[in-house]
């Protein structure tokens, strides 16, 4: 299905170079076929031939996020908000990178996720996410917490946990001191979507990984 549909969305856009759509589709379609190569090239030629055109931008982002490259994700949503063409899953996807760059930008991470929440009316549990684990990791458990909970209700009827959510869990009980409690919430994040180098999964691995460190080594 996936290579035929790549071909279809290539002939459309060699059809109509300008149209966003046809644009899409193939890039859609080759990341799914794991070419990001090709999907590289595609967005370079466009954003060549239309500087600035946010689908181009969006494009080589789809490819950073699949890598799991922090840096050409924070550096390419920080530029669509700036271009002021951005909405709030731009603002949402700036503060979630943030949080994989090595050193965490805590203000600018938690305006972002703010005005994501406030330009959504705190309708999206996703978006509501994002600024709980921000608060989290930001060493503030109290408002984590609060959000969360807005988060959990927004998730659907059922208003129940899902397994992201126990990485913020997982980060309030660190801030409180409770390690082994905080380990067991991270454990409970399950692997997130193919292609995603940027999820809560490999977010709470990386918390597990770093409290392992910093246990104390165990008797002879």
């Amino acid at each position: 299905r996936w290579p035929e549909l790549a071909a279809v969305a290539a002939e459309l856009r060699a059809a109509v170079p300008e149209s966003a759509r046809a644009f899409e589709l193939e890039v859609g379609a080759r990341l799914e076929l794991g070419q990001a190569a090709e999907v590289q090239a595609l967005a370079g030629q466009r954003a060549q031939r239309l500087p600035g055109d946010l689908a181009a931008r969006r494009a080589a982002l789809a490819v950073a996020l699949r890598a799991g490259d922090a840096a050409a994700s924070v550096a390419g949503e920080r530029a669509i908000v700036e271009s002021g063409k951005g909405g709030p899953g731009d603002q949402n996807n700036l503060a979630w990178a943030m949080l994989f760059a090595p050193a965490l930008e805590g203000e600018a991470a938690l305006q972002a996720a703010r005005r994501a929440v406030e330009q959504t009316h705190e309708r999206e549990s996703a978006y509501l996410h994002t600024l709980a684990t921000v608060h989290a990791v930001r060493g503030e458990p109290a408002e984590a917490l609060q959000v969360l909970r807005k988060a959990v209700e927004r998730s659907g009827p059922d208003a129940r946990p899902e397994t992201h959510d126990w990485l913020v869990v997982g980060l309030v009980d660190e801030a409180y001191g409770l390690t082994e409690e905080a380990a067991e919430a991270y454990r409970r994040v399950a692997p997130g979507e193919p292609g995603d180098g940027l999820s809560s999964h490999a977010l709470a691995q990386r918390r597990l990984k770093a409290l392992a460190a910093r246990a104390p080594a165990g008797r002879p």
